[in-house]
């Protein structure tokens, strides 16, 4: 999975499992905001977009999105947007490794949910299979005698 798959995992978990950090910006798509972090997936006809800006918190009040200080790190870098952009690091720094660690970190929390949520699912299904060999059971019992 690329950096940009990871992206469009990390978000769509984050905001379907509403984890910390998750907003909505309609128009804009799915959002993480950590710090000073602000991750946008989105899409349009053709697939996902994503977007990646740095913003101080001391350079806006309010929405962020608006926010005329905000700069994007990672976002298209080739191609004709909503055809053929190829996504990538648009301005390279020491913020690549905080960022990449952030969405792996944001994988696993959503891996450790998904987990979560198969084990209860299966602990409910047990619970309901007992309750219906159970009565079964009475059914059996009253039809044999």
């Amino acid at each position: 999975m690329n950096f940009t798959q990871k992206i469009v995992k990390a978000v769509d978990g984050v905001s379907r499992y509403n984890l910390d950090g998750k907003d909505f910006w309609p128009g804009y798509g799915s959002v993480i905001i950590r710090n000073n972090i602000i991750i946008v997936s989105g899409s349009h006809a053709r697939g996902k977009t994503v977007h990646i800006y740095l913003v101080d918190y001391n350079d806006y009040i309010g929405t962020i999105i608006n926010c005329p200080h905000k700069i994007e790190v990672y976002g298209v870098i080739s191609g004709q947007p909503g055809w053929d952009e190829v996504y990538g690091w648009i301005h390279l720094g020491s913020w690549v490794a905080v960022i990449e660690k952030l969405v792996d970190d944001i994988l696993l929390e959503i891996e450790q949910k998904e987990s979560d949520n198969l084990k209860t699912n299966q602990e409910y299904k047990k619970r309901m299979q007992d309750t219906l060999n159970e009565k079964l059971s009475k059914f059996e019992n009253t039809f044999s005698n």
